[in-house]
């Protein structure tokens, strides 16, 4: 929603009006209600403003044609029969001080928790510059001599920063990411070394869902990230799915979604029964504006009438959207392109 008072360009030459005016002008309507605020029913790049007054309300419960069906609709959100499951129990290491706790609210303290006795390796400092020579050898060494008699595989390394440390986070994730294949942690000196209990709890919940979290469950579903190259600042994805004709193939089709479907049937043997698209914006703002309780279940009334089906709010807050996930691999995929711009020159 916008003011009323906002201006716009309505001409080539430049020559700028108010909503207020502009409907004045071109459609004889007088606003008389000058604090309510507009509808924006356009896009960013090409907005349309609509006074509320000029809107008329959808009487879709006079609708004379549904009520020749008999149907009727209600102007009340639909009311629901939920549950509220109990939070589970959460298992740590046995030589720490609490083994398990009991989430409240979605919320836990890793604080007098264990998972591991001791790491693997020992401790490695190196320069910078020397960073990706030293990280490859220490790697080369543990695999050798360490885990590989043992049938192990490196899961974790964490790497402290300096407080400035230019290009060098870049450089360590690249070269984990795609070069050695490794999770790491990265953190700054400053934090580590002011020994701050909270601190260190927030780290140790990080790296329980970079490691501990993933392996815990089967892989149902997962997100596999596909960068493209986008125009700046449009909420569209520009190589969604594309037609070209070739000189000699004829008509080709391709683009992302062409490419994550010919990986899943790879991987899969098989198609997939259906695709979800999710949209990043948020559109319906009344049912967002307050959360559910964490183990809500709804199994009635909304859902399928003959198929078993359930809405489960699982967790306390908001889970992570595909947009995130999609933000996450873009920043990846830009640092790793940066490496390769400056070392091509």
């Amino acid at each position: 929603m916008v003011d009323l008072r906002l201006r716009f360009p309505v001409d080539e030459r430049g020559t700028v009006k108010s909503v207020v005016q502009y409907f004045e002008e071109i459609y004889g309507f007088t606003i008389h209600n000058m604090t309510w605020p507009c509808l924006q029913v356009g896009n960013p790049q090409s907005p349309n403003y609509l006074p509320m007054e000029t809107v008329d309300h959808n009487a879709y419960n006079e609708d004379p044609y549904a009520e020749e069906f008999g149907i009727k609709i209600s102007e009340k959100l639909a009311l629901v029969e939920a549950c509220v499951l109990p939070a589970p129990w959460l298992n740590y290491h046995d030589t720490g001080r609490e083994k398990d706790c009991l989430p409240r609210a979605g919320q836990r303290n890793m604080m007098n928790k264990i998972f591991s006795p001791e790491p693997v390796l020992c401790l490695l400092c190196a320069r910078p510059d020397q960073v990706e020579r030293a990280l490859k050898a220490h790697f080369h060494v543990a695999i050798i001599s360490i885990l590989q008699p043992d049938g192990k595989e490196l899961n974790l390394v964490i790497i402290i920063l300096p407080d400035n440390n230019g290009p060098l986070y870049g450089d360590l994730k690249r070269i984990c990411e795609t070069d050695i294949g490794l999770v790491s942690q990265c953190c700054l000196a400053k934090h580590v070394f002011r020994m701050s209990e909270q601190y260190l709890a927030d780290v140790a919940l990080k790296i329980n869902v970079k490691v501990v979290a993933s392996r815990d469950w089967p892989e149902v579903t997962k997100y596999a990230g596909l960068v493209c190259a986008q125009p700046h600042r449009q909420e569209s994805i520009q190589d969604l799915f594309k037609v070209w004709q070739d000189p000699q193939r004829g008509t080709v089709t391709g683009g992302m979604v062409k490419v994550r479907l010919i990986s899943f049937k790879r991987a899969t043997g098989q198609k997939p029964r259906r695709i979800i698209f999710y949209s990043s914006k948020a559109d319906f703002h009344v049912v967002i504006c307050l959360l559910g309780f964490s183990g809500t279940v709804v199994d009635s009334k909304i859902c399928h009438p003959t198929e078993i089906e359930f809405y489960l709010c699982s967790h306390a807050g908001h889970p992570m959207p595909p947009a995130y996930d999609a933000h996450l691999a873009a920043f990846r995929a830009q640092v790793s392109m940066e490496q390769e711009t400056s070392d091509g020159g």
